[in-house]
């Protein structure tokens, strides 16, 4: 069996998804088009495979070339499909504002497609959606991240799964083959993809890493398997943070939080026509249990109370657990402000967190 469709049944077991309903991202270029042929090489009879594809417009005739293509591909499969085109504000990347003249921002972009897919899938009853990142994007995730200085779940290598909602999972099947083993699956079937001039520029972070800094590396390293041993590095990480996820969730369970309402709460950096959520809990919780646990677990209730993580760097939690630390040393009270106007207040023991509540959400 082609290299290619063991990735799939290693990381994504039939068992798993035959008889439900897929939703294949497919951009059109040979990541995407090779995990919907892989994936068509295994699905039973009783697999309902939908086509899904996200025209950003980015690219004008380019991007127009690959919608056309992806339909094409699935009307010659016999498979549903499902397209939305529309136009992308322009905006600078969030880590190169000073780039001169304003471009795509990546994560606006991929903010555009994650929606589109699961919106896709919910509607289509899909149980999953399938992605094609493969090692390559591993490798070149890892540097980004540790360019940035990102921790460990920044650093650690992308899940093969992921649930979106209790009835809906992201796979990444492909995760066991590289870039090089890709191509060489679709020449062996002769198989067309469409080839995204943008990726040969150095506009974005992830291209200069990947057309750059990769290069140099290997050849300061003087090794041809130094992107495995990056991919190794990254999978050790994702092992060691699934422990505190472990243990964060342990925590999360046995943590008996308060939801208060908006009596008595400080509303003294507020505008007076906003309303709070708080909740509040216990100190001892943080303070007897190892740091990066308990940041997992926050990091976790940010994420179930919808507030705004992206914001949050790592002197911000850096600051927290100061903030805790004085609280533990000191009987007075301890106060710290937020992104998102979010107050975190620790009083008698009690650790408690409000925000702005948006009552039309």
């Amino acid at each position: 069996m082609p290299l290619l469709t063991e990735s799939i049944r290693s990381y994504w077991p039939e068992s798993m998804w035959h008889d439900t309903t897929v939703l294949v991202a497919v951009s059109g270029g040979a990541d995407s088009v090779a995990l919907l042929h892989g994936i068509l090489e295994l699905a039973s009879n009783k697999t309902r495979v939908i086509v899904a594809h996200f025209n950003h417009a980015a690219r004008g005739a380019e991007s127009d070339e690959d919608m056309d293509f992806v339909r094409e591909l699935a009307v010659s499969k016999g498979l549903p499909f499902v397209i939305d085109t529309r136009e992308i504000q322009v905006a600078y990347p969030a880590d190169d504002q000073d780039a001169g003249e304003p471009r795509l921002s990546e994560s606006h972009l991929r903010d555009l497609r994650h929606r589109f897919l699961k919106q896709s899938a919910m509607r289509l009853g899909a149980s999953w959606i399938a992605t094609g990142h493969h090692a390559d994007d591993c490798v070149e995730t890892f540097l980004h991240h540790l360019l940035r200085g990102s921790g460990p779940a920044g650093l650690a290598a992308m899940a093969p799964t992921r649930r979106l909602t209790p009835s809906l999972q992201l796979v990444r099947p492909l995760l066991g083959v590289n870039r090089r083993e890709i191509v060489d699956y679709l020449r062996e079937h002769g198989l067309s993809f469409q080839n995204d001039s943008s990726n040969d520029t150095s506009d974005y972070t992830r291209n200069r890493i990947r057309n750059e800094l990769l290069p140099w590396l290997r050849h300061y390293a003087r090794t041809e398997g130094l992107d495995r041993r990056l991919w190794n590095a990254s999978q050790l990480i994702r092992e060691e943070h699934m422990v505190i996820e472990s243990l964060a969730s342990a925590w999360l369970n046995n943590l008996d939080i308060s939801n208060l309402d908006n009596t008595n709460l400080d509303n003294t950096n507020l505008d007076n026509t906003e309303s709070m959520i708080a909740y509040e809990f216990d100190l001892h919780a943080c303070m007897d249990t190892p740091w990066p646990v308990v940041r997992e677990g926050f990091v976790r209730l940010f994420h179930d109370w919808g507030w705004p993580l992206r914001e949050m760097s790592q002197s911000h939690w850096n600051r927290i657990r100061k903030l805790i630390d004085r609280a533990s040393a000191s009987k007075h009270p301890q106060r710290l402000q937020l992104p998102g106007n979010i107050q975190v207040t620790i009083r008698r023991g009690r650790m408690r967190w409000q925000a702005p509540h948006d009552e039309s959400t």
